[in-house]
């Protein structure tokens, strides 16, 4: 992966992290099913001990069903670039 395109899609997940809570909240989910969320102690229930991150998931392999406007606006286009260059890497 070029390196502007990795530091493009760091840009746009540490844009996520440092939005307003209120724009966060509308992803922060625990559901298995959904396929772009945000989470805070991603091993709540599997640790002994906490280990607090706070964790933006895209789901990469069921991205053919995920719809681009269900991505945080402020990082969609750099997903949608690297997931195109990805797939262009391993011939589809």
């Amino acid at each position: 992966m070029p390196p502007k395109v990795l530091n493009d899609m760091l840009k746009g997940v540490r844009g996520f992290h440092e939005q307003d809570v209120e724009l966060k909240k509308d992803y922060y989910s625990r559901d298995p099913k959904r396929m772009v969320k945000f989470t805070s102690n991603y091993d709540l229930y599997m640790s002994r001990a906490a280990n607090w991150r706070d964790t933006l998931v895209i789901d990469m392999v069921n991205t053919y069903h995920l719809d681009p406007e269900d991505l945080p606006s402020i990082c969609r286009y750099f997903f949608i670039k690297i997931t195109i260059l990805t797939l262009k890497r391993v011939g589809f």
